[in-house]
């Protein structure tokens, strides 16, 4: 609908601003929402629906080829999400944490009627004794004054700055790995589509490793792995296409396997009152790593096809060795309050 170029990066920018943080609420609304021993499945169903949309993304790719039209289909069925606005749940530990609990106690009352279970106590009463009670002697922080108090929290920052250059690599090798399999011999559409559905294993192998061996160290072998079949796709010699083609395709298995464990791990690691906040501020820094994926061919034209290959393995190295600075989530209570996520001694093994 775009008239001019002008009119064209404009809605871009909108729609980069407004559709950046679907994903994370998604994520923070399901660590939230579910019990611990179920997170992880619940994540492999979110990551499951995300691959679907790739795949979709190449088959309508495939068969339509203007770009105009292109973005009407892929974009339209967004208008229904608008109905999640009243079909989806606040999270209730928010809520909690928030001191918000006539509501809190409305969302669980709702929840019990539908799956038919007889509450026989007061909802609210116990939420007050979980929540710390209404205390209106202490004033409530504001949003700003919670960032600003996470912000004095080295604890806290030093996990946010290890979660964000981790998620910077998660993404630029997740991107640059799928751009790579569009330059690789063949349909760049079939390629793509491929490349997605790697993903489906992926995901599906990380929620078993996670459940057994939990999150931070399958995190660190996860970008270990990943270094080690992006290096070899660079080194292997310029004979073996096939070999090559392979190689890309598990760079893509393994760096989509660390995207899930990272998702689980972040989420889990920052309190209620500034989680979504924190995952966001990761994510941006991800984001503007994904910003540099397009740029990779320039290197293919002056170091050849697979250089970018070899930049991914670095890029892996370092985010592997960081995540031995994380702590270990998987055993762990949720933390609401930034003085509780303080106080907790979370194993670092």
């Amino acid at each position: 609908m775009s008239t001019n170029y002008v009119m064209f990066v404009t809605l871009e920018a909108l729609d980069a601003f407004f559709a950046a943080g679907f994903f994370n609420c998604a994520i923070v609304l399901a660590v939230e929402l579910i019990s611990p021993e179920r997170r992880t499945r619940a994540i492999l169903i979110i990551n499951y629906f995300y691959t679907s949309g790739d795949v979709l993304i190449g088959i309508v790719g495939y068969f339509v080829r203007d770009w105009r039209q292109f973005l009407l289909i892929i974009y339209v069925p967004g208008i229904l999400f608008i109905s999640y606005f009243w079909l989806m749940p606040e999270s209730i530990r928010w809520l909690i944490a928030q001191k918000r609990y006539d509501e809190a106690a409305a969302y669980i009352e709702k929840m019990a009627r539908w799956n038919k279970v007889q509450l026989d106590f007061d909802v609210k009463e116990s939420l007050v004794r979980t929540g710390g009670g209404e205390d209106t002697k202490t004033p409530k922080m504001s949003y700003l004054q919670s960032l600003l108090e996470a912000g004095k929290s080295k604890t806290l920052m030093s996990r946010l700055a290890i979660c964000s250059f981790c998620w910077m690599t998660c993404s630029f090798v997740w991107y640059g790995v799928t751009q790579q399999a569009t330059l690789i011999p063949g349909d760049k559409y079939i390629n793509f589509i491929i490349s997605s559905v790697m993903q489906y294993p992926a995901y599906l192998l990380a929620t078993i490793v996670s459940l057994r061996f939990g999150r931070k160290k399958p995190l660190s072998l996860a970008f270990t792995f990943g270094a080690v079949s992006s290096l070899a796709s660079y080194l292997i010699p310029s004979g073996g296409p096939i070999v090559r083609i392979t190689l890309v395709m598990v760079s893509k298995l393994i760096i989509s396997s660390a995207f899930l464990f990272l998702n689980v791990l972040a989420a889990e690691m920052f309190p209620t009152e500034v989680r979504h906040s924190m995952v966001a501020a990761a994510n941006m820094f991800a984001m503007i790593a994904q910003s540099f994926a397009p740029q990779m061919p320039l290197l293919v034209t002056l170091f050849g096809t697979y250089f970018p290959m070899l930049v991914y393995s670095i890029s892996n190295i370092v985010a592997a060795v960081l995540c031995f600075f994380l702590p270990e989530t998987s055993k762990a209570k949720l933390t609401d309050t930034i003085k509780a996520a303080k106080e907790q001694k979370l194993p670092s093994s």
